[in-house]
């Protein structure tokens, strides 16, 4: 099945999130899904957010995680990106998975310039 014009971008997001994050391909966020879901972008992303709720829970306070520094290098590249496709899967798939808890509340703000403004944009307002 090829894809569209406008799936590509998704696809290739998902490509780096999986090829680029340390352990997000072989995490159980990840593996939950089945491989006809794994190439839905939006569930991908999706689990990325829990994946990085998990490894925010896994490191002890002050510390920092590989894999959370890749993971919101790229949230702060796609938010960066004039790809409003991007911007929707950063909003509803992954911000909007991130409940009020404390490692949240971490993720949040650690994220960069763009993701964060985007994030006030959508979620704070």
């Amino acid at each position: 099945m090829a894809l569209t014009a406008t799936e590509q971008p998704e696809r290739r997001a998902v490509e780096r999130l999986l090829a680029e994050v340390p352990r997000f391909s072989e995490s159980e966020s990840l593996l939950l899904l089945d491989d006809e879901d794994r190439e839905v972008p939006g569930l991908v992303f999706s689990a990325f957010a829990s994946f990085l709720l998990f490894e925010q829970r896994r490191i002890p306070a002050g510390e920092s995680s590989i894999a959370i520094d890749a993971g919101l290098a790229l949230l702060e590249e796609f938010a960066s990106s004039d790809d409003d496709t991007l911007h929707n899967l950063l909003v509803t798939e992954v911000f909007e998975n991130w409940d009020e808890g404390t490692e949240s509340t971490s993720l949040r703000g650690q994220l960069g310039e763009h993701a964060s403004a985007l994030h006030r944009r959508w979620i704070d307002d």
